[in-house]
């Protein structure tokens, strides 16, 4: 940030090269020690001294639709001729935000979630898709952030002074662990995309065992009867 102009430039560099890989640049504004990034994504919250107010900014970028590389050209991170597409967009926040992080899990192939603190107490997943940049839909973005109460992972806990997000993939793909530290400390987990490798509770063991064990029987039964057939074939 520049104290004379007050803006704020945030910078996506790759660290192979040292290049910039994407850049954006807020005037008027204060910048807050929020951002949070995973894989090709970014976002960091900022003070809008023109709109008197926080936005939450993000940024993604892409390959784009064609190719980067002939085939049978090796591919080197270091010597690149095409930037990345970058996709931006920003939204306010109704809140004060206290820590910022994404969710990790083992494989990455559960949806991203964005773990916002805030100095109310709370902390609140909000799904990448309400801030995703490249949305396909009709209609835009609400200028507003939706802050929904049953996103609160803490409920009606409030924490006190939230400093710091730490997240952590599970044994499980649909799982990651939170830690929240500050004055208090909560632990939980999360599941961005349900627990589509779990079994629920009220999981039917006994109908699932009766059915294999049905098709089990049927499996020999139809083995035998068709090898009865084909020495009955052979004999004639």
């Amino acid at each position: 940030m520049s104290p004379p102009t007050e803006e704020v430039v945030a910078l996506a560099l790759d660290v192979v090269s040292g290049a910039v890989a994407a850049a954006a640049l807020h005037r008027r504004a204060r910048a807050l020690p929020l951002a949070a990034f995973a894989d090709n994504c970014f976002v960091y919250a900022y003070r809008s001294e023109k709109h008197r107010r926080l936005e939450l900014a993000t940024m993604e970028l892409y390959e784009g639709k064609e190719r980067w590389l002939e085939p049978g050209v090796p591919f080197s991170s270091l010597w690149t001729e095409q930037d990345p597409i970058a996709e931006r967009q920003a939204f306010i926040l109704p809140a004060v935000p206290s820590a910022l992080a994404f969710t990790i899990t083992e494989r990455s192939l559960t949806d991203r979630h964005v773990l916002l603190g805030l100095s109310s107490g709370g902390v609140v997943q909000l799904p990448w898709a309400w801030l995703e940049a490249r949305r396909d839909d009709a209609l835009p973005p609400p200028p507003e952030l939706p802050l929904p109460a049953e996103h609160t992972l803490n409920y009606n806990r409030s924490l006190a002074r939230v400093h710091a997000l730490h997240a952590a993939p599970a044994g499980l793909e649909s799982t990651s662990l939170v830690l929240v530290t500050g004055l208090d400390l909560f632990y939980t987990r999360v599941a961005p995309s349900k627990t589509f490798d779990l079994l629920k509770d009220d999981f039917d063991y006994y109908l699932i065992t009766i059915v294999l064990g049905a098709l089990v029987v049927a499996t020999y039964s139809t083995k035998y009867f068709a090898s009865r057939k084909m020495l009955k074939l052979a004999w004639k």
